[in-house]
């Protein structure tokens, strides 16, 4: 069997879930005292981490060990596994990043996502400088758009969502190879817009400029999304229902930000459900992502040991 072959590249990301943690492993880190007590118990969980006492190092190690990783499954999969898919993610989350940074004169470097295929130092220079040619085309499209918007309109939203509209139907056109990506950014362009629609409501802001911000390609029609908009939390209740989401409107207080909380939660149980898929690249991608939540669960149990340690 070749080593780039599909079966192998599955069967090995199998083998290296079983090295994920479990919520049983998650609970106890989160009993630890200190950064040193977290940093021993993750190595005795099988993470290639050095014990210290030093937030920065740990989270430079966490880093390591994600893109090792990352890049030791590419190196197993055949051509046409979604990496694209999964960098073109973290690309545009890292541009935003320093777009946002350039526009505030606020540092990005603790903001990147990784692993990323354009160098983020490479798209601050291009910003700064507003000359775009040395970026890839998609970016230099979306930064030329970028800069015509905000100087037409000052307005930062408006940036944002130009960006988002160009991600997701890059999205769309790679994930035509997969049926699990196909479905699992449908889903994503889907609960973005909700979440999209709920803010309008939520802040009750002018609903004639809802349509110019919602993202095409999702599984409800916008037409769809408006009118339900238009009829208030019943509206959004009977959207929901149709997606079979209606406990999220149980679940949230009066906080907007929950909702995005409890969307990025679906978003995540799709992944588990098509784990064990026998079809396409969806165990390779579920993994990838699972691996990502739990190197960000790991950086926010340090964090609050840090705080807790600051406090004392």
């Amino acid at each position: 069997m070749k080593k780039t072959s599909y079966a192998f590249a599955v069967g090995y990301v199998r083998a290296l879930e079983t090295h994920l943690l479990n919520e049983t492993a998650l609970n106890s880190l989160k009993q630890c005292n200190s950064i040193e007590d977290f940093s021993n118990r993750l190595q005795n969980l099988g993470y290639p981490i050095e014990i210290c006492q030093d937030l920065k190092i740990l989270d430079k190690q966490l880093q390591s060990h994600f893109i090792d990783i990352c890049e030791d499954v590419q190196k197993s999969c055949p051509l046409g596994a979604p990496f694209e898919w999964l960098w073109l993610k973290n690309d545009v989350s890292n541009y935003k990043a320093v777009l946002k940074s350039v526009f505030s004169n606020n540092p990005w470097k603790n903001l990147i996502s990784r692993p990323f295929s354009v160098d983020p130092d490479l798209m601050e220079r291009c910003i700064k400088s507003k000359k775009f040619d040395k970026m890839p085309d998609f970016f230099k499209k979306i930064s030329i758009e970028a800069f015509e918007i905000m100087s037409k309109t000052l307005n930062s939203k408006k940036v944002e969502n130009s960006i988002d509209k160009n991600l997701y139907e890059a999205m769309l056109e790679l994930s035509k190879k997969d049926v699990f990506l196909l479905e699992r950014t449908k889903l994503e362009i889907t609960l973005k817009n909700i979440s999209i629609a709920f803010r309008y409501l939520k802040f009750n802001l002018n609903l004639k400029d809802l349509g110019d911000f919602l993202i095409r390609g999702g599984y409800i029609e916008l037409g769809e999304i408006l009118d339900a908009t238009k009829e208030g939390i019943k509206g959004m209740c009977a959207l929901l229902e149709k997606l079979n989401l209606r406990n999220i409107f149980n679940d949230i207080s009066k906080n907007y930000l929950s909702i995005e909380k409890l969307l990025n939660e679906k978003i995540n149980q799709f992944g588990e459900i098509y784990r064990s898929a026998a079809f396409g690249f969806a165990p390779i991608v579920s993994y990838i992502e699972t691996l990502r939540q739990e190197h960000i669960a790991l950086k926010l149990i340090a964090l609050n040991l840090l705080w807790a340690k600051n406090q004392q």
